[in-house]
């Protein structure tokens, strides 16, 4: 992932490293406790950049990428988690 969410540049590479250290294994999270605070801080680094105004909006967009972003690590994230296998729902 870039380290932006798309054309809004939101600076998101703090949060992608953070996502990968819990999928490290090394905070004894659920995989999708991980991929779940993933998806809220980027929602909330969008509603923290962005303010509401007109009917489609750049927080609009951002949050539309940051649930795709969600979307991926869920449901394409599985083969890259480092946890206990038993964590890995």
């Amino acid at each position: 992932m870039s380290s932006a969410i798309s054309s809004t540049l939101v600076p998101v590479g703090d949060l992608c490293r953070q996502h990968d250290r819990c999928y490290s294994g090394a905070w004894g999270q659920f995989r999708s406790q991980c991929d779940d605070y993933f998806h809220t801080v980027l929602r909330q680094r969008c509603y923290n950049y962005f303010d509401v105004s007109g009917p489609y909006t750049k927080q609009s967009h951002c949050l539309g990428i940051a649930w795709e972003w969600w979307a991926g690590v869920r449901y394409g994230g599985s083969d890259n988690w480092g946890g206990p296998p038993s964590y890995n729902n």
